[in-house]
């Protein structure tokens, strides 16, 4: 064993240092995602998820993996098993296929140095049976762009995102810009994290390169496993605990204030889980995978 010592070991601090540093500085500006605790309950609108010309929700979807990284499981990567052999599918990384929308998260919070957050920018990241339940709202609504929720998760093992979804109102376009003040939808090619193969393997993931696979086995369990309530275990057998993200430091006071002015365009007083669609939804619907049943909505 070779030791260090001197310039050359400080010189490796230096480095290390500097490394953890651009990572915490990437991750105060990343654009983070939506996410719900065990039982509770928050308000969102979102900002896309019209319907393309075949009735379906226009939203990107792709497959990513989930990884424990740097202390904690708030790490995505876009899988890349259908163009090249995928590290994260060789290491038996389930990976999730996922669709994205935006939504303004109208919580009201202070992070720890005291600045307040509120109506913050949010991806929502939605699983497949989450993508199938937001379809039949959709079809039945016109889409979900602009339309304010108050959206709940009844426990551990229903998705991050929410499982219970009560749409309230629906704001114009207008109204939406004005309050947001320059903040829109999401750029997706930017927010997801796509690395390449190579990339991947420099990280330390994968085994060896032994011809193209296929994309990993789909983590489409129900309960996403995004800040999963749940302590996940290490390759040891060890149980990890959760560590919370660092807040985002951009607030817009004047929000809800626009809102006040009664420009939404449209209220309801539907039963939350109304779900009766145009005829030919379900056919629709085949291409998410089965059908949803009744059983798939909680009431």
């Amino acid at each position: 064993m070779k030791f260090l010592k001197g310039k050359k070991a400080f010189n490796v601090i230096a480095k290390q240092e500097k490394e953890q540093k651009e990572k915490e500085e990437a991750r105060l500006n990343e654009v983070r995602r939506f996410w719900l605790p065990n039982n509770s309950d928050k308000e969102i609108t979102f900002l896309d998820g019209d319907l393309d010309g075949n009735g379906l929700l226009d939203i990107n979807m792709y497959h990513e993996h989930n990884v424990f990284e740097d202390g904690h499981w708030r790490n995505w990567y876009v899988c890349v098993g259908e163009s090249e052999p995928c590290p994260l599918c060789e290491d038996e990384s389930r990976s999730s296929f996922v669709g994205l929308l935006t939504v303004v998260e109208h919580d009201e919070y202070k992070d720890i140095k005291g600045n307040l957050h509120k109506n913050e920018i949010r991806m929502f990241v939605a699983k497949r049976d989450t993508i199938k339940q937001l379809q039949k709202y959709a079809s039945k609504r016109g889409g979900l762009s602009g339309w304010r929720v108050a959206v709940s998760r009844s426990g551990d093992k229903s998705p991050s995102v929410g499982n219970i979804f009560d749409f309230v109102r629906q704001y114009d376009e207008a109204t939406l810009k004005k309050a947001l003040k320059g903040k829109w939808v999401i750029d997706y090619s930017e927010a997801v994290n796509n690395v390449s193969a190579a990339g991947l393997r420099k990280l330390g993931y994968g085994t060896s390169v032994v011809g193209a696979e296929a994309v990993g086995a789909d983590d489409d369990d129900d309960d996403d496993d995004d800040f999963a309530d749940t302590p996940k275990k290490s390759s040891k057998g060890e149980e990890i605990t959760k560590q919370k993200k660092p807040p985002s430091k951009k607030v817009n006071d004047d929000f809800d204030d626009v809102f006040e002015e009664g420009q939404a365009v449209k209220e309801t007083d539907d039963d939350a889980w109304g779900l009766d669609t145009d005829a030919g939804t379900e056919d629709k619907l085949d291409e998410f995978g089965d059908d949803i049943e009744d059983d798939d909505i909680p009431f």
